[in-house]
Order: C-alpha cells, then sequence, then structure tokens
C-alpha cells in the first residue's frame, strides 16, 4: 500500500464488508463487519457512500501520488517499472527512465486509452537535468484485449521509426506500471487533435501528404478520420496508430479516397455554410 498511496480499501465475502484503512507505512485499522441484512447507516450501502466520499474529497486513489510529493491539486504522477522502448527525444540523452517521474495533469481524451498531456522529469535527488513536454497514453492492461491494442501499437510505432518526428510522433518510452496494470506510451506532443472547428484549407493537403508519406512505408492507418491527426503550427502528424498494418497498394488507394471524400465533404459543408451566412 505504500507503493500507490492507497488509504482505504474494502473486503467482502457472501455476508458481509469490512473496511481498511491504512495507519503509517505498515500499519491498518479494519472496521467491524457490516452485514447486507443491515439497514439504514450500518448497512453496507452507507458506509461504501461514507468512503467514497472521503476518497473523491481527499483524492486519496491509486493515482494519488501528488499527495505523497505534493504536486498540484489534479497532477497524476507515475513512473516507469518495466520499460519495452527505451528511447529519448534527443540523441544526445540518455534518460534514465525508471528514474523519472510522469507528471499527467491535463486530460485530452478517453477511448481504450485515456489521453493526457504532463511532463517528464527527473525524481528528486537524481542527477538528471533536462524535463520534457509530452503526451501519455495510459492504457488500462487488466483487460486482455486493451493490452493487444496498446501492443500493437507500440510495435506499429517500432516498425515506423524512420518516421517518428516526420509524419508520425516520437515515441519516447513505453512500459508499465501500477504493478502491471497499467501500461503508458510516452509521446511526442504534436499539438490539437485535429477537428472541425481548428482545422483550416492547408490542412487537407498536408494531411494527404502525411498519408502518402505512411503508403510508401507499405502501411496503413485502417482508421482514417479526422481524429487520428495532430496539428501544430501548420505541421500535420498521425495519431493513435493502434490499427496501423501492412496494405496492399489496392488497400492503400481504397484509404486515399476514403481521405478524400472526408475532404469533399468538409469543402461542401463549408461552402453551404459560406452561402447561408451571405
Amino acid at each position: 500500500m505504500t507503493f500507490n498511496s492507497l488509504i482505504y480499501g474494502a473486503i467482502c465475502n457472501y455476508e458481509a464488508l469490512y473496511l481498511f484503512r491504512r495507519t503509517g507505512d505498515t500499519n491498518l485499522q479494519v472496521s467491524p463487519r457490516f452485514l447486507y441484512t443491515d439497514r439504514g447507516t450500518q448497512s453496507p450501502v452507507a458506509a461504501l457512500t461514507y468512503i467514497c466520499n472521503c476518497v473523491v474529497e481527499a483524492e486519496y486513489h491509486y493515482s494519488s501520488n501528488s499527495l505523497v510529493k505534493r504536486e498540484p491539486r489534479g497532477t497524476h504522477v507515475f513512473s516507469l517499472e518495466d520499460v519495452e522502448v527505451d528511447g529519448t527525444w534527443d540523441e544526445d540523452i540518455k534518460v534514465p527512465w525508471t528514474n523519472m517521474d510522469l507528471r499527467l495533469s491535463g486530460a485530452i481524451a478517453k477511448a481504450i486509452a485515456t489521453v493526457m498531456t504532463g511532463e517528464v522529469i527527473a525524481r528528486p535527488g537524481i542527477n538528471f537535468r533536462y524535463q520534457k513536454q509530452a503526451v501519455f497514453k495510459v492504457y488500462d492492461i487488466t483487460q486482455t484485449s486493451n493490452l493487444e491494442v496498446a501492443d500493437a501499437e507500440i510495435k506499429a510505432y517500432n516498425d515506423l521509426k524512420l518516421l517518428q518526428g516526420k509524419c508520425i510522433p516520437r515515441l519516447y518510452a513505453a512500459g508499465t506500471t501500477t504493478w502491471g496494470w497499467l501500461k503508458f506510451l510516452v509521446i511526442e506532443d504534436c499539438g490539437q487533435i485535429a477537428s472541425e472547428k481548428n482545422i483550416d484549407l492547408n490542412f487537407w493537403p498536408r494531411a494527404r501528404e502525411a498519408i502518402m508519406e505512411l503508403h510508401k512505408s507499405g502501411t496503413i492507418h485502417g482508421d482514417v478520420s479526422l481524429e487520428i491527426f495532430a496539428i501544430s503550427n501548420g505541421d500535420v502528424k498521425f495519431i493513435d496508430l493502434g490499427a496501423c498494418h501492412q496494405g496492399s497498394p489496392a488497400e492503400q488507394v481504397a484509404e486515399l479516397a476514403e481521405f478524400d471524400r472526408f475532404n469533399k465533404a468538409w469543402d461542401a459543408e463549408r461552402e453551404n455554410n459560406v452561402e447561408s451566412w451571405g
């Protein structure tokens, strides 16, 4: 429990619920039993409601290392325990990943993976002066299907290493944390996820060029939509590579045609909006 800063816990059988509270690093307090037959304030539901309220107000949950390390409220601190991809953001810098804190502070999106922004910074006492803004993709790999998607995305980054920093982000590191329950991808921050609200006419030719670069490697993305692109200062890069796979020339043509249909639909909607405003 010291490892992940958990304060409260619960265990139950077919008859009753017991609550636990950590006191210090090695001691536990155990509640009286709450029988399922009890009602009112003595019931398991009442006990769990009370504990949930305490947990939410105090942020005593598995990602609450920020309490121990006095991080700003809403900052969640992790570290990689088992490093699968040992990369860097600069060829002249060797990053000691097992001695780095991953500080997650802002959510971007949540689907199969939770995507958050933050920074990579050395733990206190570690002689490493560099830090880096990054995007973190976090997979709950207690579900086998999520593990398969995470591993597929890591494989795609490795297979497309020559394209990293060009039409796809750099993968700085990847590995597991929190008893192997979570898998992290630490990725270059490539700006905002593309949407109807933040793209313009310049987006489409640059995104099409990125698709063609991907196809030159013999790979298709496999899930063409606006949300697979990130944009920053005019640069357009792919994100979300979990569906990438080797594709035949015919599949590449089909994927490019699908993208062109998105482009034409956007152009048509834009023209309609201009006419309605006029």
